[in-house]
């Protein structure tokens, strides 16, 4: 899994409520072009979106595969070359929030097994710049 974690200046239920708009998303993971979101109230159930990773793109849908309120969400990304499992966690900490991501990547196409580490690096290389953003921008 590659991960990362950064504080938020927000409380947590702050946090947790951004999190269940689908294009607070954006950005993480190379997610882009959120729409279609589905919700069972208040709380996030899916999307649908692209990833653009290592020069390629991925049409893709988002669920919400786990969930424990206020606390973590785990989404599952599906798109026919590559799967993805994004796990986010959101802790009390003082006055501000931890926020744990965590992206677990699986190559289901030839292309994407051939060009798997590089997909890897990239997302290696761009989700701690991609979660201090997303924190920049929860934190608003």
């Amino acid at each position: 899994m590659i991960a990362h974690a950064t504080t938020v200046d927000a409380a947590p239920d702050a946090v947790w409520a951004a999190l269940q708009h689908a294009t607070t998303w954006e950005g993480i993971a190379g997610i882009r072009g959120v729409h279609d979101m589905t919700h069972d109230g208040d709380l996030l159930e899916g999307f649908e979106f692209h990833i653009e990773v290592a020069g390629m793109r991925f049409d893709g849908t988002a669920r919400v595969s786990k969930r424990s309120v206020g606390e973590a969400m785990t989404l599952d990304l599906d798109s026919k070359d590559l799967d993805a499992r994004l796990a986010v966690r959101v802790k009390a900490e003082a006055a501000v929030s931890k926020l744990v991501v965590g992206v677990e990547l699986t190559a289901k196409s030839m292309v994407v097994k051939m060009a798997f580490p590089a997909v890897q690096k990239a997302v290696q290389n761009g989700l701690p710049r991609e979660v201090e953003a997303f924190a920049t921008r929860l934190g608003q």
